[in-house]
């Protein structure tokens, strides 16, 4: 039972029979119990409501629970509930073991009471309750209660119902009312309305790039007693990122209406990362035919564009060396990444001439080493080459990594050149010969090598 009122309602005795009886044995009088709830056996749960103005001729003026002999399993909760001015004795009790609980209770004893009572009674004083009557807004007679009651304010609102018998909101002044009836002040019985608006907080495609802040824009309507300035959160501030995070406020008027609204909106304060490609490799002096290329991701509004790309043109490979170029990625909240991803201007290496590689070399042998470096337009032109070893030697060869030697240009055959000395005490076996050329900034350019065989 909740948010329920009981009243008017009794439960009366049968009479005995008499000496005139035509039976041998006459009948016995009759017992009775429970002038508004009788219960037998079972589960019995009363939340909120008023049991007032019952009768009995006997014990149990309003409530009674019974544990059958049979051994039935029986319980009764009560839960802010109101028991008072029954007629007869006990206004509630139990009987035969009944397993109770409860919180906040409102029974008035009688001089005469001598069963067990009800669980959990918080309140013996007179509920003072008004006659039943059609107390608005409700469209079911209601027992009302002033601010005087002793039902007023003392119910636990862990388990009370969010409304009362009529449809009117609790809490109104801070805590629930015991019973079925919600004390309200006047005849404002409408909560305040929110029109939220965002005060603060960028905002692209509903996503917002920075903590939002809302008005909550409480109002009561004409008529009405007006919000309680002191009892409203006016404004709310977000906190954290994510797709849904939700701000919640709640506003009284000053009748004690109570109002909750709610408003989701998305943040997102993280720049997407931008992850630059493998750095391409183009030929000096070409005209590239692909550019720059960057993965854009985001865990919260996405990004706008993945991959994003730069174009490299023939004016960006005119020069040998290492180079960037900036990439920026977006998410659709609206924040950005830059980063600069880079790409190589190498020569064009034509390959390792005879007589390297050949099948194998002596341990101590000497090793020649020919190759020829181009840019788009073909050989290395004189000067380009000799400007690769003088001043500063930028053509290097290797044996094994080591850097054994700068090399040589010959003008005839427009090859690079130098001979590698190995060693009688080399390994056995595989050993790997190595070109490095860089850039006049020092960056590594040209990077090839080629297997020979030691004996």
């Amino acid at each position: 039972m909740i948010n329920s009122t009981f009243t008017g309602n009794y439960a009366v005795r049968g009479v005995a029979g008499t000496s005139g009886f035509t039976e041998e044995t006459p009948a016995a009088n009759g017992a009775d119990a429970g002038g508004a709830l009788f219960a037998v056996g079972g589960t019995l749960t009363v939340t909120n409501s008023t049991v007032a103005g019952n009768e009995s001729t006997g014990d149990g003026a309003g409530i009674v629970v019974y544990r059958p002999l049979s051994g039935e399993a029986t319980s009764f909760v009560l839960r802010n509930t109101i028991v008072a001015g029954n007629s007869g004795r006990d206004e509630c009790f139990v009987l035969g073991g009944v397993a109770t609980s409860g919180t906040n209770n409102l029974v008035t004893p009688h001089d005469t009471d001598v069963r067990d009572g009800c669980p959990t009674i918080t309140q013996t004083a007179d509920p003072q309750l008004g006659a039943l009557a059609l107390n608005a807004p409700g469209r079911t007679p209601t027992m009302a209660i002033g601010s005087t009651s002793s039902a007023y304010n003392t119910g636990n609102l862990a388990f009370a119902p969010t409304d009362d018998q009529r449809g009117v909101s609790r809490p109104r002044y801070g805590s629930a009312d015991i019973g079925a009836y919600e004390y309200v002040s006047g005849t404002d019985f409408s909560a305040p309305t929110s029109s939220p608006t965002i005060a603060s907080g960028s905002s692209l495609d509903g996503w917002n790039t920075t903590a939002v802040t809302i008005d909550w824009g409480w109002a009561d309507g004409a008529g009405s007693a007006g919000i309680d300035p002191d009892n409203c959160t006016l404004q709310s501030t977000s906190t954290g990122e994510g797709s849904a995070i939700v701000l919640t406020a709640t506003c009284a008027d000053l009748a004690g209406n109570v109002a909750t609204a709610t408003r989701t909106v998305k943040v997102d304060t993280t720049d997407p990362t931008v992850t630059c490609a493998t750095p391409p490799t183009y030929v000096l002096g070409s005209t590239p035919t692909s550019g720059l290329s960057a993965t854009v991701t985001d865990e919260l509004s996405g990004p706008v564009a993945s991959p994003v790309t730069a174009t490299v043109s023939a004016g960006d490979v005119t020069q040998a060396g290492a180079f960037t170029k900036p990439l920026t990625g977006e998410d659709v909240a609206g924040n950005d990444t830059t980063v600069d991803c880079g790409y190589l201007v190498a020569y064009d290496f034509r390959g390792f001439q005879q007589p390297i590689p050949q099948s194998s070399y002596k341990r101590g042998s000497t090793i020649p080493v020919r190759f020829q470096l181009a840019d788009a337009g073909g050989v290395l032109s004189d000067a380009a080459a000799a400007a690769l070893l003088s001043p500063t030697c930028r053509v290097s060869v290797t044996l094994d990594g080591q850097v054994k030697g700068c090399a040589k240009y010959n003008a005839t055959s427009d090859t690079f050149q130098f001979d590698v000395k190995t060693t009688k005490g080399m390994t056995v076996g595989t050993h790997t010969i190595g070109i490095l050329v860089t850039s006049a900034a020092g960056d590594v350019v040209n990077s090839n090598s080629t297997q020979v065989v030691l004996r």
